[in-house]
């Protein structure tokens, strides 16, 4: 499968678990991307567990501005790649606490 075709099926995972109420919430809190699904950070869990660590992947599912994209791209990145020039555009792209919080836990906290 390509990174076309992987986004794609990651999206579609997305599709099957989106939680309009949990979305709506964090929405009337200020937690405004352009796409929120509300998936809870369990089921993003299992959704990453499918997928080999891939860098091209990774990246562009950061690259989306897309809640559920941005916190599995974390989980994806493999560390050996995750050059300090990549982590300055990351970090400079958090938006949220819970977005910075997660990418520490799944990556960062990984890195030499």
């Amino acid at each position: 499968m390509d990174v076309r075709e992987t986004i794609k099926d990651i999206k579609g995972q997305f599709r099957l678990f989106m939680n309009g109420v949990v979305s709506q919430s964090m929405r009337e809190k200020g937690l405004d991307y352009k796409l929120n699904f509300g998936i809870e950070l369990p089921r993003l869990k299992e959704i990453a567990a499918r997928y080999e660590k891939n860098h091209e992947v990774a990246q562009a599912l950061w690259k989306e501005n897309i809640r559920e994209c941005k916190i599995l791209a974390g989980m994806l990145q493999p560390v050996e790649t995750f050059y300090p020039e990549i982590a300055d555009i990351w970090v400079e792209d958090m938006r949220y606490p819970e977005i910075a919080e997660l990418t520490c836990m799944s990556l960062f906290q990984y890195l030499p």
